[in-house]
This record gives C-alpha cells, structure tokens and sequence, in this order.
C-alpha cells in the first residue's frame, strides 16, 4: 500500500510534492499559511499546490477549521501523510518541524492549548538534529 501511495506522490509536480511534504510535518490535519511559512512560498503558489493534492484525492479541504482565518486541509489517509513525511530527507524534515513550530508560536502566541503542539514540533526536530549529529 505504502509503496502504490509514493507512486502517487512521485507522479505529483515537484512544487505540488513538496507540499504535501510540508503539510505532512504539521500533521495530518495541516493549514495552507503554515505551509507557505515552512517553504517560505507565496500563499497563492501553495493554494495551487493544495488545489492539485485535492483534485488527485490524496488531501481534502475541512469544512470548520479549528483555526480562525486558516484555510485547513485534511489528508485523506493517514498513510498518505506518512508516505510524504516519510520521502523528505532528516535535514530537511528538522528544518520543517522548527518553522512550523515558528509559525503556531507566531499565530497563537497567547494560546495555553498549543503548547503541547509546539514541544512535540520543537521536540522532533532535536531528535533529528540528533540522529544527524548536529546537536
């Protein structure tokens, strides 16, 4: 199954790709800003980029965001979020983890109920830094 689902992935245009790698660092539910963050894309070219994962059905929008003024997506299987998380190389993925959580503690700095979030983000990406022995 994993291996059908990185076919997919891999049929994807590299802009579209490297989305759906992004969003799959925010979790299986992510939102199009912290992707445009993390990649550092204008959030039209992520928008373009989420607007193929849904027509290929591998992503779909959610219909109540948890977050006010944040388009939300949702991956269709959470194998689909683990195959793309799984594709983007230790370096990078660290990269990814430290400006999500960049991003949440921008957006929600006054929001007890993300800390949870942004220590497991911040605490991934040492555990990458780690494995890599950069920290």
């Amino acid at each position: 199954m994993q291996a059908l689902i990185a076919s997919r992935l891999d049929l994807l245009p590299a802009g579209a790709r490297a989305i759906a790698q992004a969003a799959s660092v925010v979790g299986r539910v992510f939102w199009s800003k912290a992707v445009a963050f993390a990649r550092s894309l204008p959030t039209a070219e992520v928008a373009a980029g989420i607007r193929e994962l849904v027509d290929r059905d591998l992503v779909w929008p959610v219909r109540t965001p948890s977050m006010t003024g944040q388009e939300e997506h949702s991956f269709r299987h959470i194998l689909v979020r683990d195959v793309a998380y799984g594709q983007i190389p230790r370096a990078n993925r660290a990269m990814l983890h430290e400006e999500i959580a960049r991003w949440i503690e921008a957006i929600v700095a006054d929001n007890e109920d993300v800390v949870g979030i942004l220590a497991h983000h911040y605490d991934r990406a040492l555990e990458l830094r780690v494995s890599l022995g950069e920290a």
